[in-house]
């Protein structure tokens, strides 16, 4: 701690060099980066169009009646939707009113009797101790 507050000697020398050294390290960078990574300053379909031959288009074929696509058939022939019965207005009458059926109650098992005590009273610690 008391090492922090001692103004160290600057080197000035040693400094410089260091500046020196990194401006040579990103000139140097500069030079090289065409090379490595110039490919990513073009066009992205330029990279691959070499690998995907282009699509001509084709002609149609006279496909026989039984190759043929059948015309698309309305869902509602299919799916009839009747309207559902009388629901409770809200999620909570929704609920009550779904517990109110034997089978659908939520607790199987009975409730739990066992009582409930506080984390002090359970290890007998006094009110005072806590924080």
């Amino acid at each position: 701690m008391a090492d922090d507050k001692i103004p160290r000697e600057i080197d000035y020398v040693g400094n410089s060099r260091i500046w020196s050294d990194y401006i040579k390290n990103e000139q140097k960078g500069v030079k090289i980066w065409n090379d490595q990574w110039g490919f990513m300053t073009g066009d992205p379909l330029d990279l691959i169009k070499d690998r995907f031959p282009q699509k001509t288009s084709k002609e149609k074929l006279d496909l026989p009646s039984s190759m043929q696509v059948r015309p698309v058939t309305p869902v509602s022939e299919y799916i009839k939707v009747h309207k559902s019965g009388p629901v409770p207005p809200t999620v909570t009458g929704q609920v009550g009113w779904r517990a109110a059926d034997p089978n659908c109650q939520l607790e199987i098992y009975g409730s739990d009797r066992r009582a409930r005590k506080g984390i002090l009273k359970q290890l007998n610690w006094p009110i005072e101790g806590c924080p």
